[in-house]
């Protein structure tokens, strides 16, 4: 399993090379489906989605561009994401919840919860009980684990250790690694591996 600060020193590469583009892309305009496509390949959940070419997309992007001005309150994402997979379901005859989870976070940030089978492993390596493709209690768990006073520590010495020995010059970077959405990344990250190697 990764250490904590492994976890965070892998992410920024991963923002600045790729993440940050389709945050502002999804966060600023509204969501064309080629982007939508563009990053279900680059996540690997674009086989996910029923139907053929960026056409496919149609449907789903028009359902996230709904949410584009609007805020989401922790309180509110289950409720959302859940409504929103059930609307997905009922147009391509088919859920795909990673696919889901990862375009909002993508156009929200934290306290969107990415949706990934291997996160799902390390939750219940960390004894807490992922649900079976339920993504309120996989999303409840995962705060649970989030709000750990041991996970919290882990991602304030992280980022404490990246700020001060990656001399991360850029300004907007650096902003970002102090913000939420990147210890919300991070922490997928800790719980991937440990899913991974277990």
């Amino acid at each position: 399993m990764k250490s904590w600060r492994l976890c965070a020193e892998h992410y920024p590469k991963q923002w600045s090379d790729q993440d940050s583009e389709f945050h502002a892309s999804f966060s600023g305009n509204d969501v064309a489906c080629e982007l939508l496509g563009e990053m279900c390949w680059k996540y690997q959940v674009a086989r996910t989605v029923p139907g053929r070419g960026t056409a496919r997309y149609k449907h789903f992007a028009e359902m996230l561009s709904k949410y584009r001005e609007q805020v989401i309150r922790p309180q509110e994402v289950a409720d959302i994401i859940e409504k929103e997979l059930a609307s997905m379901k009922g147009i391509y005859h088919k859920g795909f919840l990673s696919a889901i989870t990862k375009a909002f976070w993508m156009m929200k940030g934290h306290p969107i919860v990415i949706y990934d089978s291997n996160a799902r492993k390390g939750l219940r390596y960390f004894n807490l009980n992922p649900g079976d493709n339920d993504y309120r209690t996989y999303f409840n768990s995962w705060f649970t684990f989030f709000d750990r006073r041991e996970t919290q520590d882990g991602l304030t010495d992280a980022v404490e250790w990246l700020l001060k020995t990656k001399k991360i010059k850029d300004e907007n970077l650096r902003d970002f690694v102090k913000s939420d959405d990147f210890r919300n990344r991070v922490t997928d990250m800790h719980l991937f591996y440990a899913g991974a190697a277990n």
